[in-house]
């Protein structure tokens, strides 16, 4: 009898410390939410984290006026790996600037979403000065410094602060100005992080001197996004119905070559990503994105409308990419990969990947 009472009462302590925990957790959550609804965090004269000042929300919005802030606290949502996230929403009437601190990761986001599309466009320039980022009038993202965030595996993207206003393509020229503005609030952000998770240092502001915005190519007949010898037949430039070229980078974490539509989205676009750490955003499509390309310097796959092959250089991994919309675009694909990734291999200083695409 004393035996059967003492599981009852351990049996029943169990459940009460459960329940207690639940609770507890739902208030927690409960708190969190409704601080995000109620701009509980913000203040009058600081922003997102304590980051943003007045001038910085004043270069955003153009006006400082009704500028309203909710956030959730950048916290680590994975004791395991001490992943970040955390997200901060600036809104005056309808427009939106919304800053998020998270893992790029080649399961959830990264490659298979949203985000290489919208930052690693070729609207974005680099950040310059050897940092892992980039930014144009709508988007901009930093890489948080590897020492604070520790080893980054080979199958996911670093940890980054992103900020995003309006669309991604609005289909106008990039302005500096506002390119400026969102590059120095997110190298903001990126060190009001830093600085919460107990790391040394801060990142200088790049806005002063970021390179020229993109500019569309006057393209010469068989020099593709201005690579020399690079070419689509004429049935496949005539098929793929291509617009002007817009090219981005070249010395930063990642090159990009958009044709881009009428209404900026792009039709086909060529990118090279020199960022060992932001090309691992691909692990999973690379292992499972279509039909395998294997060789000795490197792996890919190819499938109707995208072709990859990640390559080991000299540098650290380096991934070649062509994307289309259409997919029925399958052969230009497959054409243009081999050519493209050997005449960027020889840009950076690596060998030709040599690569053969199965038919």
């Amino acid at each position: 009898m004393n035996s059967l009472r003492q599981r009852l009462d351990h049996l029943l302590r169990g459940r009460l410390r459960t329940a207690v925990a639940a609770a507890l957790a739902g208030l927690l959550i409960g708190a969190t939410v409704t601080a995000w609804q109620t701009d509980a965090f913000a203040s009058d004269d600081s922003f997102c984290w304590g980051a943003l000042d007045q001038s910085d929300v004043t270069a955003l919005f153009h006006t400082p006026k009704n500028v309203k802030s909710a956030e959730l606290p950048v916290v680590n949502s994975d004791l395991s790996t001490g992943n970040l996230n955390g997200s901060c929403r600036l809104s005056r009437r309808t427009w939106q600037v919304t800053a998020t601190a998270h893992q790029l990761s080649s399961q959830y986001g990264g490659a298979s979403g949203l985000w290489a599309d919208e930052f690693l466009s070729a609207r974005l320039t680099p950040l310059g000065g050897g940092l892992s980022g980039m930014a144009s009038d709508t988007r901009a993202w930093l890489a948080l410094p590897e020492d604070c965030t520790g080893d980054i595996d080979a199958y996911e993207g670093p940890d980054v602060v992103d900020l995003a206003m309006g669309s991604a393509n609005p289909g106008h020229k990039v302005d500096p100005e506002d390119r400026a503005a969102m590059a120095r609030a997110v190298v903001k952000l990126v060190n009001r992080v830093i600085a919460d998770q107990g790391c040394r240092g801060t990142v200088a502001d790049p806005s002063g001197h970021l390179p020229a915005v993109p500019a569309y190519l006057d393209e010469k007949p068989g020099d593709l996004c201005g690579i020399k010898g690079l070419a689509l037949t004429s049935n496949q430039r005539k098929d793929t119905d291509l617009g002007r070229a817009l090219v981005a980078g070249g010395t930063g974490p990642v090159r990009t070559c958009e044709f881009t539509s009428p209404s900026g989205r792009p039709r086909l676009r060529l990118m090279t990503v020199t960022d060992p750490h932001l090309a691992g955003i691909y692990y999973n499509t690379l292992l499972y994105g279509g039909t395998r390309i294997e060789n000795t310097m490197g792996s890919g796959i190819v499938r109707p409308d995208l072709a990859a092959f990640r390559a080991d250089c000299q540098t650290g991994r380096t991934l070649f990419l062509v994307q289309t919309e259409d997919s029925r675009q399958a052969a230009t694909v497959k054409a243009l990969l081999p050519r493209y990734a050997a005449a960027e291999a020889t840009r950076i200083g690596c060998g030709p990947p040599r690569i053969t695409v199965p038919r």
